[in-house]
């Protein structure tokens, strides 16, 4: 029913501020799903005309904190938006960040 709320508020309202509220009661339910903040996200990006860039990488660094069943999507997913919206530098801020994760992996494993 959250997700089904938050579509409403953000595709057929277009309000910026409900679709968060909800996406944020949503999260504390669906936090560790790949899909939950991925349509989250999509309603933030989508619920407004203005510059929302701060608010999505917010969203997508709690995202990678709390994704555990697609964690690398949630990765692939913020260095696309990063190349599509954030400048240069915080798109290679990002890849490097990426890039220190798999090294992360790599060793634990």
């Amino acid at each position: 029913a959250l997700l089904h709320w938050m579509r409403v508020e953000a595709y057929a309202v277009r309000d910026y501020k409900a679709t968060v509220q909800v996406g944020n009661r949503l999260m504390k339910l669906w936090g560790a799903y790949y899909n939950g903040w991925s349509s989250f996200i999509a309603a933030v990006r989508h619920s407004t005309t203005t510059d929302v860039y701060a608010t999505v990488r917010d969203l997508f660094e709690q995202a990678q904190a709390q994704v555990a069943d697609y964690p690398d999507q949630v990765r692939s997913d913020y260095l696309q938006f990063e190349r599509e919206c954030g400048t240069f530098q915080s798109w290679r801020e990002a890849q490097r960040k990426a890039h220190q994760f798999q090294q992360q992996q790599q060793q634990a494993s």
